[in-house]
C-alpha cells in the first residue's frame, strides 16, 4: 500500500485537490479529522481537544487504508496536528509523538500557499498565520527528510503536478518489486 499525504497550511487547496486525485486514481482517501471535528462542534480547537483529534485522525487514516489497493490519500496527517499543536498551544503530547513514529507515508504533496487565502470561521486563522504554519511544515519536511513534492499553481496545474509525482511513485515501486 502506498500512502500519499496532501499537506500544507490552511487554505492551500488540499481538500479540493484530494478529491480530484482520489477520483483520478480511483483510490480511497481520509478527510482531515480536525476539520470535521470543528464543523461538528462549531467551536475552535482547544488543547483539551488534542487527544480526540489524534485518535480521530488515526481512525480516519486506518479506515481509508483498509480500502487501499495499492494507493490511499490522506488530507493532512498527524504531522500537521503536531505543527498546529506547537504553534497554537506550545505543546506536543507524547501520544502524538508515538503515533507519528508508528506511521509511514510514501509521499507528501506539499500544497503551496500561492492561491488566494479564503476566510472560514473557526477553521482558519489569517493569511499571516498561514504563512507561518506553511514555513513550519516546510521545515519539518526538510528536517525529517520526508519525501515531498511542491504543488503549486492553478487547480489544473496542481492536479497535473500531483499525478506526475504519484505516477513516478507508482512506477518506482513497481520497478522495486520487479527487481526484488
Amino acid at each position: 500500500m502506498l500512502r500519499v499525504v496532501l499537506i500544507g497550511a490552511e487554505s492551500t487547496g488540499k481538500s479540493t485537490l484530494i478529491k480530484a486525485l482520489a477520483a483520478y486514481f480511483n483510490a480511497p482517501f481520509s478527510n482531515e479529522f480536525a476539520r470535521d471535528y470543528v464543523t461538528k462542534y462549531q467551536a475552535a480547537v482547544t488543547e483539551d481537544d488534542l487527544e480526540r483529534i489524534i485518535l480521530g485522525q488515526i481512525a480516519y487514516e486506518k479506515n481509508a487504508c483498509k480500502k487501499a489497493s495499492p494507493l490511499v490519500f490522506h488530507d493532512t496527517n498527524l504531522l500537521s496536528t503536531s505543527i498546529y499543536s506547537r504553534y497554537y498551544f506550545r505543546s506536543f503530547p507524547e501520544s502524538l509523538q508515538r503515533a507519528l513514529n508508528l506511521n509511514h507515508y510514501n509521499l507528501y504533496l506539499f500544497c503551496l500557499n500561492d492561491i488566494p487565502w479564503i476566510a472560514e470561521p473557526l477553521q482558519r486563522d489569517s493569511p499571516d498565520g498561514q504563512k507561518q504554519i506553511q514555513d513550519l511544515i516546510y521545515r519539518a519536511l526538510i528536517k525529517d527528510s520526508l519525501p515531498f513534492v511542491n504543488i503549486k499553481g492553478s487547480l489544473d496545474k496542481r492536479i497535473r503536478e500531483s499525478i506526475k509525482a504519484i505516477e513516478k511513485l507508482l512506477s518506482s515501486t513497481e520497478n522495486q518489486e520487479f527487481n526484488a
